[in-house]
């Protein structure tokens, strides 16, 4: 059972290097991952839901929405496209 937590953990730290490297601005590998989800799970939005869709509106002044931007256009372009 400890072996298997073990797995799990290296896995997501793995994981979270990645995104880090990968997908976020220079300077971002060296933040831990608490520092990190502080930033996404702070950032100033609201829940918008039309026509059966559900949008996040994100504050543009918030530091953490750029980052977030970025990211996502990273991993959009990381992406293949599927059609």
């Amino acid at each position: 059972m400890n072996a298997a937590w073990w797995n799990i953990a290296v896995l997501a730290m793995n994981v979270c290097n990645v995104i880090k490297r990968y997908f976020l601005p220079q300077g971002y590998e060296l933040y831990r991952m608490k520092t990190l989800r502080y930033v996404f799970f702070t950032l100033v939005g609201k829940v918008v839901t039309h026509a059966r869709r559900k949008i996040l509106k994100i504050y543009a002044g918030d530091a953490g929405a750029d980052l977030l931007m970025y990211a996502l256009n990273k991993l959009e372009g990381a992406m293949p496209c599927v059609t």
